[in-house]
Order: C-alpha cells, then structure tokens, then sequence
C-alpha cells in the first residue's frame, strides 16, 4: 500500500483597492517558490505610490522564512517612503511565525 501524495496548496495573490489603499489577498503556501510572486506584486503596489499597502492572511496556510524575508522587506520599505504596512487575519501558524522570529508586535495589524 502506497501513501498519498501530500496535498500541495497553490500560493495566489489578488489585487483590489479599498478606500486607503491597497489590499493584497494571499492565500495557500507562501515560500521560496511563491516569494517571489508575492514581490512583484507588491513591487507593483510600491510603482502605484499606494500610501497603504494591506496583506490580507486570512486564506494563507503556511509561510516559511522566504515569505517572511518578502514581508519584513515589505514594511522597511513602507517605512522609509512614508507609506504603511498593514496585516489582516493571519492564519494560527502564520501568527505563530511571527511571534516566533519576534515580529508580531513590531508589525501592523489592522484592528
């Protein structure tokens, strides 16, 4: 008898705007091959001279320290133009990494 394959989940982004900027919605796995996805779409963002940029973690399952590179990168940067980074929702083992590694009171959470 065989055992499953592992059932990988397809990392996505989505784009849309809200009355304060713009949203990034990231669902699936968030690692060294999606990382660099999530960059370019938030390099766009960063093109567009979006004052607030918000990463929505409610559909995100996992996040390794690639993903988490992309992120920290994400809000240095955000701090140096004078622009925000806000998270939404993160999922239990997203929220785990971040208070793992130190982060979760060092970023932005929306309320």
């Amino acid at each position: 008898m065989t055992s499953p394959e592992p059932v990988s989940v397809e990392f996505a982004v989505r784009r849309s705007e809200d009355a304060d900027g713009a949203v990034l919605w990231l669902s699936g796995e968030l690692d060294l091959a999606s990382a660099p996805r999530l960059k370019e779409a938030i390099h766009d963002v960063e093109l567009d001279g979006q004052r607030r940029l918000l990463l929505d973690l409610s559909q995100l399952a996992f996040m390794d320290s690639t993903g988490l590179a992309v992120v920290v990168a994400a809000r240095e940067h955000a701090d140096a133009s004078g622009s925000r980074l806000v998270l939404r929702r993160p999922m239990p083992q997203v929220k785990r990494l971040l208070s793992l590694v130190g982060l979760i009171d060092q970023l932005a959470f929306e309320k």
